[in-house]
């Protein structure tokens, strides 16, 4: 099962607690899991057949924020692995298989417009329920500020970039070696001047400019993929009614193990697969349907 496949979780200090809340659904896969952190906001591992790697600052956007990036998939072409299901701390497989889909040699991801994506992040600034409370957003928000301030206006941004590229992520090894030649070669060449479709150094934008400068085949996991803010009582029974149809194995983003646990149970009883297993957790919240945890608002 998942032959030459890792998995690689993006994390840093602030997200430890989740971390140990949701490594199981990265450890049902049965593959070697990597915890990949900034060197100043190191997250060690204390598990068997999970090890830590570091490097790079931390920060959620910034031009150091890409030379991190491309250092962490220097790092990833150090391991001895083909696949690479790479995620962020807040994102789940829900099922233990990857997929035949996703081993078709292209860069696959959830996919969302520019505009939804730039409206949410905006609204995280004024609004401490959505669970994004880390410095990184507002500071994100400066960067955004520009189209705000007329510098850029929403109509144009979409004509640039019109989507961006989220969590999680499952990367070829080929893929990520054109990652990290494009972005040295071409999008990241001079970082005090880099291409006109990618003026704001922000990963979610990152992505869709390395595809488009390299040629980089890529999908969206579309109706089998969830990106939504699912501390939201509204967004996690969307995400629940995906699942429901048949949807929604790649799930981005869960900031609590009681809601990963909620989807997974909808999964296993839309999809039973032989190998999966159903798994429960002591730590954070009550599985179900009638789970109301903290991090749920109306």
């Amino acid at each position: 099962m998942n032959e030459n496949t890792c998995v690689v979780v993006q994390c840093w200090e602030g997200d430890a607690h989740q971390v140990e809340q949701l490594l199981p659904f990265w450890q049902h896969h049965q593959v070697p899991v990597f915890l990949q952190s900034p060197a100043d906001s190191r997250v060690e591992s204390k598990w068997e057949g999970v090890t830590a790697i570091h490097g790079g600052q931390r920060g959620w956007s910034g031009h150091h924020t890409i030379d991190r990036q491309i250092l962490h998939f220097e790092q990833m072409l150090d391991l001895p692995f083909d696949w690479f299901f790479y995620t962020d701390a807040d994102a789940v497989c829900l099922s233990a298989q990857f997929p035949e889909n996703v081993y078709s040699g292209e860069f696959w991801s959830n996919i969302l417009s520019t505009y939804d994506f730039w409206t949410k992040v905006n609204e995280y600034k004024e609004d401490d329920s959505t669970g994004e409370r880390e410095l990184q957003v507002k500071e994100a928000c400066k960067y955004l500020s520009v189209i705000d301030n007329g510098a850029m206006d929403v109509a144009k941004w979409h004509q640039l970039c019109p989507v961006v590229m989220q969590p999680p992520y499952f990367i070829p090894r080929a893929i990520l070696e054109q990652f990290v030649h494009t972005a040295k070669t071409d999008v990241w060449k001079d970082p005090l001047g880099p291409p006109d479709d990618f003026p704001i150094p922000f990963i979610d934008w990152f992505y869709p400019a390395l595809c488009r400068h390299g040629g980089i085949p890529n999908h969206g996991f579309a109706f089998d993929g969830v990106s939504m803010p699912t501390w939201h009582r509204h967004w996690l029974e969307r995400a629940r009614n995906q699942i429901q149809g048949g949807g929604g194995r790649f799930v981005h983003s869960v900031k609590d193990v009681g809601v990963a646990q909620s989807l997974y149970d909808k999964w296993q009883e839309r999809r039973r697969e032989d190998e999966d297993q159903t798994f429960r957790f002591e730590l954070g919240g009550v599985a179900g349907d009638d789970f109301i945890g903290g991090g749920i608002v109306e």
